[in-house]
C-alpha cells in the first residue's frame, strides 16, 4: 500500500498545550484557520513546525464535526472568499488564540484567483486531525455569524415578479392605524422570510397614489401589503425573499458570509420618509 501524500498533524506545540490543558482543566481555544504557499513548494508537514512556511491567509475556522467512523478524528472548514487570492494554495494550519500553531497540514497545489482578477471564486477547504483527547481542544465558532458560500447565499435568495391587484383588499382594523392591506398568495413563504419589494418604475404613481407603505409582511403562504387606500390600477413589482439561514440571522457578507439583518435594514433599506421623500422629488420634477 503507498503511503498517504497529503495528511494533517498534530504539532509538538499542539500536543504540548492539549497536555497542560487537560491537566489544568482549561480548553485550548483554536480559533484560526490559516493557509500558506508552503514557501513556493510542496513538503511533508512534521510535528516540530511552530508556522506554516509562508503563510498568505488568515480566516476563521466556520465549522466543525467529528469524522462518522472515528469520534476522535474532526474535520475542520473554512471558507476562503472570493476577494482573497494570487497565491497558491499548499499548507493549512489550525491556530489557537495565542497563535500557536496546533494542527499542520499540506494539500494539492490549488491556485487561488481574486475576484478583481475577473473570477468570482471562493474555496472551501478541509482539514482533518486526529486527537488522542479531542476533549482538551476547544474549536470557537462566532455563533452570531453563519457563513455560507455564494451557491448557498443563492438558495437563500428567492426572487419573483408580482401583481399587486385591485382586488382582495380588507380593511386594516388592527393597531388603529387604519387603511387596508392584501395577502398576496406565495405558498413557499414562511413567516421567517424576510422581503424587499421594488415597484416597477411605471407604476410608482399608481403606488403613491394610493399610499402604498415600504414595510411589507410575510406570512406562512403569503406576502402582506399595507396602503392608504386600495389601488386605482394593479401594480407590479419584484419581490426578494431572503430566507432565514439556520433559523436565525446571520451576517451575509461579500466573502464569507452572512446577513446582520439589523445591520442590513439600517444601511441598505430605505424607511417610510425615505421613500415618500425620494417619490416627491421625483413627481416633482
Amino acid at each position: 500500500m503507498s503511503e498517504r501524500k497529503y495528511f494533517s498533524v498534530v504539532t509538538d506545540i499542539g500536543t504540548a498545550a492539549m497536555t497542560k490543558a487537560i491537566h489544568d482543566g482549561v480548553k485550548v481555544d483554536a480559533v484560526y484557520y490559516a493557509v500558506g504557499d508552503g514557501g513556493g513548494l510542496p513538503y511533508i508537514p512534521t510535528t516540530d513546525m511552530t508556522a506554516l512556511k509562508n503563510e498568505v491567509w488568515r480566516g476563521d475556522i466556520i465549522n466543525y464535526e467529528e469524522s462518522p467512523q472515528s469520534p476522535n478524528v474532526i474535520r475542520v472548514d473554512t471558507l476562503v472568499p472570493s476577494d482573497a487570492g494570487g497565491f497558491t494554495m499548499r499548507e493549512m494550519g489550525i491556530f489557537d488564540t495565542k497563535n500557536r500553531l496546533i494542527a499542520v497540514a499540506n494539500m494539492a497545489d490549488v491556485v487561488k484567483v481574486r475576484s478583481t482578477d475577473g473570477m468570482q471564486t471562493e474555496i472551501a477547504l478541509s482539514m482533518s486531525i486526529a486527537l488522542i483527547n479531542k476533549e482538551a481542544l476547544n474549536f470557537k465558532i462566532d455563533t452570531n455569524l453563519v457563513y455560507v458560500s455564494k451557491k448557498d447565499l443563492q438558495n437563500q435568495i428567492k426572487q419573483r415578479d408580482i401583481v399587486i391587484p385591485i382586488t382582495g383588499w380588507l380593511e386594516n382594523i388592527e393597531g388603529g392605524e387604519g387603511g387596508v392591506y392584501i395577502d398576496i398568495v406565495q405558498k413557499d413563504v414562511t413567516e421567517n422570510m424576510i422581503p424587499i419589494v421594488s415597484i416597477y418604475p411605471n407604476d410608482m404613481s399608481v403606488a403613491r397614489g394610493c399610499g402604498m407603505n415600504t414595510t411589507v409582511q410575510t406570512i406562512n403562504g403569503a406576502v402582506r401589503f399595507f396602503a392608504d387606500k386600495i389601488p386605482k390600477k394593479e401594480i407590479k413589482a419584484s419581490l426578494v425573499l431572503l430566507k432565514a439561514y439556520h433559523g436565525i440571522a446571520g451576517e451575509i457578507t461579500e466573502g464569507g458570509y452572512g446577513l446582520d439583518i439589523e445591520e442590513f435594514y439600517k444601511n441598505y433599506v430605505a424607511t417610510n420618509e425615505e421613500v415618500e421623500k425620494v417619490l416627491n422629488e421625483v413627481f416633482e420634477k
